[in-house]
């Protein structure tokens, strides 16, 4: 699956795939589990605003379409059960995920 069209590796993480994971992430725990936005971001460590912009979709057309793929075939599943489970510490999960991405890409 051809997932970026333009970006090799690092860039493609911090413009495309972060971003989507992200955005699958607050969407899942928001949409399923009723978290705030707040808490997610909190949880996610990054700013209310940003949740608030992957919630009403306002990102690239790239980190649409990864969001879209991650969500489809459950990616996040162990990112947001980490969540749930009260794990502080995501950021294994979450390079997991960018690796995974980066090679279907």
């Amino acid at each position: 699956m051809m997932i970026m069209d333009r970006e090799p590796g690092c860039k493609a993480i911090t413009s495309s795939i972060l971003p989507a994971v992200r955005a699958s992430v607050a969407e899942t725990m928001i949409r399923k589990y009723n978290y705030s936005q707040g808490n997610v971001a909190s949880m996610l460590g990054i700013a209310q605003v940003a949740v608030s912009k992957y919630m009403h979709d306002r990102y690239s057309p790239d980190v649409s379409r990864i969001k879209s793929y991650i969500i489809s075939k459950n990616l996040n599943k162990n990112i947001v059960e980490s969540i749930l489970n009260g794990k502080k510490d995501i950021s294994v999960e979450i390079n997991k995920l960018c690796e995974l991405i980066l090679k279907t890409a």
